[in-house]
């Protein structure tokens, strides 16, 4: 998915089993900010005492479906972290399951990027992701929150690159303008590796309204 992926395709039709590092690749190459200093980049748990309601609507907002009608997906949100050893997105862990790069933004954040990575195919079964690169600016899908509430958001690019040009991408980070980044496996798979050479990277804006 996100990150190197170890379980190659297994059939022909099949093109990877993984997206990329996370933070550093997912596994892609950017190094994510460690779950501390995400933490108190983001106003959640910082220096000063949240309040309740901050931390109960924070928790409100954690995804929890996500929801593409062009890519036929209507898949369950699991949150996971870095990998320590490796600095990367840690992957889902099968191919029916969305990961939500948890030191991020939560849909419904005034700033940041709420990262959501699966898998493009793994153990010669097509992943959640198989068909993302083929999603093009204005394809519109949703993400159900914990609460129960629905966010719309509108894809305005998709692109592939270089696994090692991740890190720089700005993805994992909870500045700057709120959006979400849908993320996968692409390109090449490097069979000495077990990993696709590559991510897809589909941007998306929430919907006003």
């Amino acid at each position: 998915m996100l990150v190197h992926e170890t379980a190659g395709p297994a059939q022909p039709a099949a093109r990877g089993s993984a997206p990329t590092r996370s933070p550093t690749a997912v596994r892609h190459q950017p190094t994510p900010p460690s779950p501390t200093a995400a933490r108190r980049s983001s106003g959640g748990l910082g220096s000063h005492p949240a309040r309740l309601t901050e931390l109960q609507a924070r928790a409100a907002r954690i995804p929890a479906r996500l929801v593409v009608p062009a890519l036929d997906v209507d898949a369950p949100v699991l949150a996971v972290g870095t990998d320590r050893a490796t600095g990367e997105m840690q992957v889902p862990p099968n191919v029916r399951t969305v990961a939500w790069w948890s030191y991020g933004a939560r849909p419904g954040d005034p700033h940041g990027t709420t990262v959501l990575a699966a898998h493009v195919d793994y153990n010669g079964a097509y992943g959640l992701f198989f068909h993302l690169a083929e999603l093009s600016p204005g394809h519109r899908f949703a993400v159900v929150s914990a609460d129960g509430s629905r966010r719309t958001y509108r894809i305005v690019s998709n692109r592939r690159v270089p696994k090692p040009a991740l890190r720089g991408q700005d993805l994992f980070r909870t500045t700057g303008p709120s959006r979400l980044a849908l993320v996968t496996c692409g390109g090449g798979f490097d069979r000495a590796r077990r990993s696709y050479l590559d991510n897809v990277i589909a941007l998306a804006v929430p919907v006003a309204g």
